[in-house]
């Protein structure tokens, strides 16, 4: 369907003797019109803030319609992330992205924090977790310490509009 996320995945895991592929799909679909979709490009520092900020897609896209702002109590259905492994879209850097989802300070020390490094893309559905609660921020990878400069980031989704 046109507005569903799809995901295509083999994966390749453990050391040969017992090694394992898995493959497999993964397809997203809103749930009804509450459901929108969101992108944004967004250059992240070093500093916690929230993660997820603009407006939904479907009003971008109608002319004449006032964008519909996402919400700090909205939630997260699906989120997308990709690391673009650069400053601005074409200067390289090696720092990660660090994400939390339960509304603390994200730093590249945090306990429970997801290390998204240069290139690599992150997903999950996180139903019950509020956009108000997705901070990042930027680090050195392997959580080796605090980074300056930015990272660039495609940042996508399904939220669910409450609010």
């Amino acid at each position: 369907m046109a507005n569903d996320a799809t995901i295509n995945l083999t994966s390749t895991l453990l050391p040969l003797a017992i090694q394992q592929v898995v493959t497999g799909t993964t397809t997203i679909t809103p749930a009804d019109a509450n459901d929108k979709w969101f992108y944004n490009s967004t250059l992240l520092g070093n500093s916690s803030r929230d993660m997820i900020e603009g407006v939904y897609i479907a009003n971008l896209q109608a002319h004449g319609t006032v964008p519909t702002t996402i919400h700090a109590d909205d939630k997260c259905r699906f989120i997308w992330i990709y690391n673009t492994g650069t400053t601005d879209g074409s200067t390289s850097t090696t720092n990660s992205v660090y994400i939390v989802t339960d509304g603390g300070t994200a730093a590249n020390g945090t306990d429970d924090a997801i290390e998204v490094p240069a290139g690599y893309t992150w997903f999950g559905q996180l139903p019950n977790t509020t956009v108000g609660n997705v901070h990042s921020c930027i680090g050195q990878a392997n959580a080796a310490g605090t980074a300056s400069g930015t990272v660039q980031c495609l940042i996508a989704g399904i939220l669910d509009d409450v609010a």
